[in-house]
Formats: structure tokens, C-alpha cells, sequence
């Protein structure tokens, strides 16, 4: 497990519990996730992206602990990875889903992500906005561009690709998606039944 701290610490935590420090910026640092191998981010596939909400700046760590500024956007809450292969599915579950803070969990389909695969969608708490960041492998440099917007203060946000919504490695065994909808749909038959018995 990785964790990051308002010190700017980013710790790796084993299996037995045990935090070893990986690096610090120096800085509050919350959003982070790991660019995919083959994403084509620069020369940073397969390192840790952290994001600092102060100053939007972006990081990569490397598994020596190595720390590499990027760039930085207007402001940076919760950073995510558009994951290589959404919408393969074509399972309409499938998409970006941010906690909209105090109000609800907000969707965008992986339609809205079309050609954004493998860069980085980070939100800001303090705008509201959401921003992509796109390696230009011609002028070698990051791209940073406005896609979009929330209504209230976004949060921690996902990418629910067909993998989580089938089991990923595990075929025939649901992913928590189905089956907190399948409780769901259990309780509200239950009090449908027990009102029915109430009226009699």
C-alpha cells in the first residue's frame, strides 16, 4: 500500500504493516496512482504520479524513491490514470466516478475518456475543474488542457473499468460493484415484501 501525508511524506507500507519511507516533497500531497506500463507518459511508465494541492505541482517517484517534477495544473486534489482499456466493454458501468463533496458521487462514461487513455485526469478541490495531462511525444513536453468541471468540491475519484465490474482476474466470481447492487436490490424486495404483509 502507498500513502501520502499533508507533510509531503509518501510512505510504502508491506503486507506485515510496516511504513519505509519512499520520499518526500516537501509539500501536502494527497492524489496519487501509478502510470500503467505502456501508457506512453513520458518516461515515467510504471512510477508512482503524486499531486500536491497547493501548488497543482505533479511528481513521479521511481521505486528507488527518486523524485522528478512533471508540470503542474490550476489545482490538484485527486489525480487518476484513464485506465488503457475502458469502454472495451462496452458495459455502460463502465467510467470515471468522483466523490462530489458533501452533496453525491458524480459519473462520467469512459465515452467522455475516448482517446485520453493512459493520461492522467486530475480534479481540484479549491476550482472544481477536472484537467488532463497528455505526454507530446513530438515536443516532448506535458500538455495540461481544461475538460471539464463539478458541481460541488470533488474528492477521491475512480476509473471502474470491465475488470472491476467482472471479477478481472477471478472470471465468474462478481466485483463489489454487483454485488452492492444485487444487496441492494435483495433489501428493497425484503421491505416491499414486509410492507405487503404489514397491509394485510
Amino acid at each position: 500500500m502507498l500513502v501520502t501525508t499533508s507533510a509531503g511524506s509518501v510512505y510504502r507500507v508491506n503486507a506485515a504493516g510496516t511504513p519505509t519511507l519512499l520520499a518526500s516533497v516537501g509539500e501536502v500531497t494527497e492524489g496519487l496512482d501509478v502510470a500503467p506500463l505502456g501508457a506512453g507518459f513520458g518516461a515515467f511508465d510504471g512510477q508512482l504520479i503524486v499531486a500536491s494541492e497547493g501548488s497543482g505541482s505533479l511528481r513521479a517517484i521511481s521505486t528507488a524513491g527518486v523524485v522528478t517534477p512533471l508540470t503542474s495544473v490550476p489545482s490538484a486534489e485527486e489525480l487518476t490514470f484513464v485506465p488503457l482499456n475502458l469502454g472495451s466493454s462496452g458495459n455502460p458501468v463502465e467510467g470515471w466516478y468522483g466523490a462530489c463533496y458533501p452533496t453525491n458521487v458524480q459519473k462520467a462514461g469512459a465515452s467522455q475518456f475516448a482517446g485520453m487513455q493512459g493520461d492522467v485526469v486530475v480534479t481540484g478541490e479549491t476550482t472544481h475543474r477536472m484537467s488532463r495531462v497528455h505526454w507530446n511525444a513530438s515536443t516532448s513536453a506535458f500538455e495540461v488542457s481544461d475538460i471539464g468541471g463539478l458541481p460541488c468540491q470533488p474528492e477521491d475519484g475512480i476509473f471502474v473499468t470491465a475488470a472491476i465490474i467482472t471479477g478481472g482476474d477471478h472470471p465468474g466470481v462478481p466485483g463489489p460493484a454487483p454485488l452492492v447492487l444485487l444487496g441492494s436490490a435483495l433489501a428493497m424486495l425484503g421491505g416491499l415484501s414486509w410492507r405487503r404483509g404489514r397491509r394485510k
